[in-house]
């Protein structure tokens, strides 16, 4: 199965997250990426290994936060944008370049002994 068809069977699942303005924020080592809590269905409904094909997605938008666009991951961005329109981690505070959240990033990865 391939990363697309993850992405496509979790859709559902995704499309009914909600944003939260409460969200906590959170950094992925694996995907080298940030994540807000309210983007991941609640655990008891799903595996987590299920999620895993959302870390291209998080690269990617992480990567758009950095102004460096990695386009490795760009092919699962367009598919969860398609797939999964409603998700909050589209949203475009959570994407765009900004000094807040790139010194968050760089604040998660020192602290996690990465780079």
């Amino acid at each position: 199965m391939s990363l697309i068809d993850e992405l496509t069977g979790i859709a559902p699942l995704l499309n009914q997250r909600s944003m939260d303005a409460d969200a906590g924020l959170s950094y992925d080592v694996m995907s080298d990426a940030l994540i807000w809590s309210d983007e991941l269905p609640d655990l008891t409904t799903i595996p987590l290994r299920k999620l895993w094909c959302l870390r291209p997605v998080f690269r990617y938008r992480t990567s758009l936060i950095q102004e460096q666009p990695d386009e490795r991951f760009l092919d699962f961005w367009n598919a969860g944008r398609a797939l999964f329109p409603d998700w909050p981690g589209f949203a475009p505070d959570r994407r765009e370049p900004g000094v807040d959240l790139q010194a968050k990033l760089e604040r998660f990865k020192a602290d996690a002994g990465c780079w």
